[in-house]
């Protein structure tokens, strides 16, 4: 078994073509969600900026939300394949730029494996953005003259009802996407990697003015934040084109890789996606839970099937003045309508059981998580 996770950072899915977006092209990671099986409903754990020890909770198989030390009681992943004799390499990507060579170089590494698995953490999909020139050129015609130029630089807040300067925004970072797209496909096809499983996911989405803010100035756990793409190609698989609707987490990777690997797990947070791809079961978690920091800011969320709680945390020498939100699920993708006053019993159980988790996933060992109140 040879595995290929690219865990990129700012990959945002409302630019895909495997969730709905009509007008990126995109071939590359579409011609893997055919052939692969996509999950629908991916949450990270902890969005963190970019350059940060990202993929915490995906790399250590447990949720962290803010606290500190939580890292200490991580299972040992890395010694787990050791063990088995299954090569691991992790690298990290820092630009479109170094994608291809990063990803050469740690194949070098491999390439005398049986079973390996390379762990890419990145490239970094966020602003600024240094592309080649010509890759804005389809989406900026240079025949217009009253059309914007692209904007790869903007600023970290963004006036959401600004349309032009959104616009301006989305189709410069849709060129982004479309030479990642590129540079993807040069590479698997260079690299022959026909029978290598491939992961395709993020560390973190990437606010674009959705809500004001642009990357991550603030900690708001809307949708556009935690909710990223999640792809897993296995070659010659049975379950090509399928799609899961069931919640998943960043905790759920090392579960589902040591599965891959038909090596027992060590127990972490998480759950093997597997049973999910193959039909065996119609859900891992009855809801997903993260949280985020940004400076003295800090806020939780809670995800179920139907709803998405948002809730500010107090934090020593600040208080929030941000409002805690409820937004139906999925008919208000962008959460633009906060129904809270509507359902206020509901938004308390819900927030007390998310305050429960926040504790329960401190424990060491496995994670016992509370039942989800809904009363």
């Amino acid at each position: 078994m040879k595995i290929l996770l690219i865990d990129a950072y700012g990959l945002h899915r409302g630019f895909l073509g495997m969730y709905g977006n009509e007008w990126v092209p995109t071939p590359t990671l579409d011609l893997l969600a055919a052939r692969g099986v996509v999950f629908d409903q991916h949450y990270v754990c902890r969005p963190r900026g970019p350059g940060e020890d990202s993929g915490s909770c995906a790399w250590t198989g447990r949720y962290q939300f803010c606290q500190a030390g939580a890292d200490a009681a991580a299972p040992s992943f890395p010694e787990t394949l050791a063990r088995h004799d299954i090569a691991l390499v992790r690298t990290a990507c820092h630009s479109l730029h170094e994608f291809p060579a990063t990803v050469k170089a740690a194949l070098a590494k491999v390439k005398r494996s049986k079973h390996w698995l390379l762990w890419l953490d990145g490239p970094n999909l966020a602003p600024p953005w240094d592309i080649p020139e010509k890759c804005f050129a389809p989406f900026f015609p240079q025949d217009d003259e009253e059309a914007d130029d692209p904007w790869p630089d903007p600023p970290r807040n963004l006036d959401e009802n600004d349309l032009p300067d959104r616009l301006r925004l989305q189709d410069t970072y849709a060129a982004v996407i479309h030479y990642f797209d590129v540079q993807l496909g040069a590479l698997l096809t260079r690299a022959a990697l026909d029978d290598v499983v491939i992961v395709i996911t993020a560390q973190s989405g990437l606010p674009l003015g959705e809500h004001g803010s642009v990357g991550l100035p603030s900690p708001w756990m809307h949708d556009e934040l935690w909710h990223v793409p999640f792809v897993l190609y296995v070659p010659e698989s049975t379950q090509a084109g399928w799609r899961v609707p069931a919640l998943t987490q960043a905790v759920d990777l090392w579960p589902t890789l040591l599965d891959l690997f038909e090596v027992e797990d060590e127990k972490g947070h998480g759950h093997s996606v597997l049973p999910l791809m193959r039909g065996e079961a119609e859900r891992v978690r009855a809801y997903a839970c993260g949280g985020c920091r940004v400076g003295s800011e800090e806020e939780w969320a809670l995800r179920t099937e139907e709803w998405s709680l948002l809730v500010p945390i107090a934090t020593a020498g600040k208080n929030t003045m941000r409002a805690v939100r409820l937004y139906k699920k999925p008919e208000d993708r962008w959460e633009v309508n906060d129904l809270r006053q509507h359902y206020l019993e509901m938004s308390e159980g819900m927030e007390k059981t998310l305050r429960a988790f926040a504790q329960a996933v401190q424990g060491p060992g496995s994670l016992q998580p509370p039942p989800l109140d809904l009363e």
